[in-house]
């Protein structure tokens, strides 16, 4: 046989270095995806009544909902905000407080982007305190 029927070992080399960092370049973008569609950008509260929550989607149910805002001045501000499917504690509590009509703090996740399978904002309730 001769060298050119079997390549050489530069070419060999440089083929597997090659493999390796595409390899390498792919582990780190699924990471890196990974973490930028489900890590947590901020976290926070926010105070006010709950004026709208509900179960929706077509092929991925999410729940949404709208919370008025406690306001000095005329206008109402509205935060939109999801809530994990799993998180049955917050889920309950958001229900009676709305039905109740009582003001609620949530505390929220913001994440980096908002994604269609895990709910229409990028906000995500996890827990809630009922105000008297």
């Amino acid at each position: 046989m001769t060298t050119e029927t079997q390549g050489s070992p530069t070419l060999k080399k440089a083929k597997r270095y090659g493999i390796l960092i595409f390899a390498i370049l792919l582990i780190l973008g699924i990471l890196g995806g990974g973490y930028y569609t489900m890590g947590d950008y901020s976290e926070g509260d926010r105070g006010g009544k709950i004026r709208k929550f509900s179960h929706k989607g077509v092929i991925f149910k999410t729940w949404e909902g709208e919370m008025i805002l406690d306001a000095t001045g005329m206008a109402q501000e509205v935060f939109l905000f999801s809530v994990d499917n799993s998180n049955d504690a917050a889920i309950n509590a958001i229900k009676k407080a709305m039905l109740d009509g009582t003001r609620v703090n949530a505390h929220y996740q913001e994440k980096f982007i908002q994604v269609s399978w895990r709910g229409d904002t990028k906000y995500f309730i996890d827990k809630i305190e009922v105000k008297p």
